[in-house]
């Protein structure tokens, strides 16, 4: 491949999916805050979205990039925080992709930005897909949908920008959900167990965003918005007790009770068909799949603790 590809925010998915981009032939180049982390085999820049002029120097004097992929994560996980990284920053960011274009004399390059099923406040068990309305009560949905509407506004009248909605993302480095089985905590107070739940393996965010891109490279016509969940939305009381079996735990107490904070915006249904209609295939299509890897991994890291 002859494309240059910039990823915005190089953590795990980042990263991997950089590694796996410059194994398809892209010259691939990531963005990200810390230098606190080992080379990779792609190029790397150092700098903060929310820093313009620092963030206009090191993206003006780049090559010009046809597609950027943009995962943003806020420094810290309150309304202040989220503003910070996905309007402040991801605003600067379009302008600096905007002046990279210009300058090389070239129409501005394709987005693919990174959402979350947040912005949905179904939770009546609904089915919802990319046509579903969007009222989030909290402020993160809030905030992500205006940074989709900035993704969408981006470019020229021809311009096809694509979200992503990931659901919740599961698999290795995020084992949260294990440990709290592990530590019969699972089931809490405020949320309703048997309220449907949603997720994705951290595999399949990757392999969703390489689908795309080299979609996008051939040619192929993408829509603006990809819902991207696995193919079996389930009760979170049946996932628990299902993990519980496997961790060798007996049956797992309904009563149990942890005291955190809870989204109460859960219990929908993530409808996938129209990324696995444009010919994705699942790594992982359910928890079942996808857990048993992270059970191994999970029982390693806990025995080496």
């Amino acid at each position: 491949m002859s494309e240059n590809i910039l990823i915005v925010g190089c953590g795990d998915i980042g990263t991997a999916l950089g590694k796996a981009l410059h194994s398809d032939g892209y010259c691939v180049t990531g963005l990200k805050r810390s230098t606190q982390h080992p080379a990779q085999s792609f190029k790397m820049l150092y700098g903060d979205v929310t820093k313009d002029i620092e963030l206009f120097d090191l993206l003006t004097q780049s090559t010009f990039f046809d597609q950027v992929v943009v995962i943003l994560t806020p420094t810290e996980r309150s309304e202040k925080g989220y503003k910070q990284i996905y309007l402040q920053g991801l605003t600067n960011l379009l302008s600096a992709l905007q002046q990279n274009a210009a300058s090389v004399k070239k129409h501005t390059p394709k987005v693919f930005f990174i959402s979350s099923t947040s912005v949905y406040s179904q939770n009546a068990g609904e089915w919802v897909n990319e046509q579903s309305a969007t009222n989030p009560t909290n402020y993160r949905g809030r905030i992500l949908l205006e940074a989709e509407q900035l993704i969408t506004n981006f470019g020229t009248s021809n311009t096809i920008n694509t979200i992503v909605r990931f659901s919740g993302i599961y698999g290795p480095n995020r084992h949260h959900l294990l440990k709290q089985v592990d530590e019969k905590k699972a089931i809490t107070e405020k949320a309703n167990p048997h309220a449907y739940t949603n997720r994705i393996h951290r595999n399949d965010c990757v392999g969703v965003l390489r689908f795309l891109i080299n979609s996008h490279s051939q040619q192929a016509s993408l829509a603006p918005l990809y819902l991207a969940s696995d193919d079996n939305p389930a009760k979170k009381y049946d996932v628990v007790s299902w993990l519980a079996k496997q961790l060798m735990h007996s049956h797992y107490p309904e009563s149990t009770i942890l005291n955190e904070h809870t989204d109460l915006n859960m219990n929908k249904r993530c409808d996938n068909r129209l990324i696995i209609e444009a010919g994705y295939q699942l790594q992982f299509p359910s928890y079942q799949a996808g857990y048993i890897s992270e059970i191994e991994r999970y029982l390693r890291n806990k025995s080496k603790a």
